[in-house]
């Protein structure tokens, strides 16, 4: 199951103007995920799974972060940044199914300064 599903999903942030403003780096639109990695898949609620996966991202900023709560208050002072996460599948079309909309929320952790 997981190497059936795994392939098709996409993770990416995009970011508002209030993050770029007010030090996130990214000359680009979207950050797209390094890395997706599923955790869990349901099909209970019919033919598009409900799951659970982790997604790596590289973000550069204009300053050092020492600790996960100084990028939470980061986050809060720029319109948190989770608002911009976009998940959903891609489609053999070329076509997207945006999940967004029933994301339960996410968390940012800080893996590397």
């Amino acid at each position: 199951m997981r190497r059936a599903i795994e392939p098709l999903l996409y993770a990416r942030i995009e970011p508002e103007s209030e993050h770029r403003e007010n030090g996130l780096l990214h000359p680009e639109r979207a950050i797209h995920a390094q890395a997706i990695e599923l955790s869990s898949v349901s099909f209970d609620n019919g033919p598009l799974p409900t799951i659970s996966a982790y997604a790596e991202f590289q973000l550069t900023f204009d300053r050092v972060f020492t600790d996960t709560t100084q990028f939470y208050d980061w986050m809060e002072a720029t319109d948190w940044l989770d608002w911009a996460l976009c998940l959903g599948f891609r489609f053999e079309d070329g076509g997207e199914w945006d999940a967004t909309w029933e994301h339960s929320g996410v968390d940012f952790e800080i893996v590397a300064l």
